[in-house]
């Protein structure tokens, strides 16, 4: 998947094409000859997610169910981090994922335990027909209709969503476990004045303001033909 960039020492307006990059810092070099390092503010399942939808519209299904389980897991994968975080143990975060960083069904089960220790409540989760058909495509080359594949999405879009909404309702852990992922994490460089930070219209926000899944999915592929 390709995005697009621009320059904010000349015009902003221009877009340079860039691929995807995993520690989220990119150099470009525009037509007036500014060198600049862009930090999408974007976390890894956001991306991720992007990823699975841009794939729909290519009519690349498989490789829209695979790009949405890995940005369920990655979320996971956040969600945890960031109750640890809440909880004074950020620090150690990183050593305890290293258990099971290998092992989605463990990653599964942390999150559920976490989840419905701090809010009471079991999280919500694919049913068992999705998981069965992620497995059927992931794990065993089953080739998704395009019918299949968007419920499939539209499902994971209601596992992330409403959780997202909480976190973000505690901004502060929210945001320092966004820059911890885009700086320590994936291997970027500390953010600095030489950085210019960018946000992409996202997805997943489009949604969290009542867009439904169909209306993102008509949004992204009308900027995309901007």
């Amino acid at each position: 998947m390709k995005i697009y960039l621009s320059c904010y020492k000349c015009n902003h307006q221009k877009k340079y094409p860039s691929t995807l990059v995993d520690n989220g810092i990119y150099e470009l070099a525009c037509e007036n000859g500014h060198k600049i390092s862009i930090c999408l503010q974007q976390t890894k399942f956001e991306q991720l997610y992007e990823i699975s939808l841009n794939a729909i519209i290519d009519g690349y299904f498989r490789e829209a169910v695979a790009s949405m389980n890995a940005a369920i897991e990655r979320f996971y994968e956040f969600y945890i981090e960031f109750v640890m975080t809440e909880n004074k143990r950020g620090d150690t975060f990183d050593d305890v994922w290293k258990r099971v960083s290998s092992q989605s069904e463990r990653q599964l089960g942390a999150y559920i335990f976490l989840y419905t220790l701090k809010n009471n409540r079991i999280p919500p989760l694919l049913s068992n027909n999705k998981v069965s058909f992620r497995n059927s495509v992931v794990h065993e080359g089953e080739f998704p209709t395009a019918d299949k594949t968007t419920d499939f999405c539209k499902s994971a879009t209601d596992v992330i969503v409403p959780v997202l909404k909480e976190m973000k309702g505690e901004w502060d852990i929210f945001r320092a476990v966004r820059i911890r992922d885009m700086t320590e994490k994936y291997g970027a460089p500390s953010l600095n004045e030489d950085v210019q930070l960018e946000s992409p219209i996202s997805c997943l926000e489009a949604i969290e303001n009542g867009a439904t899944f169909e209306q993102t999915l008509k949004m992204l592929a009308s900027m995309r033909n901007a």
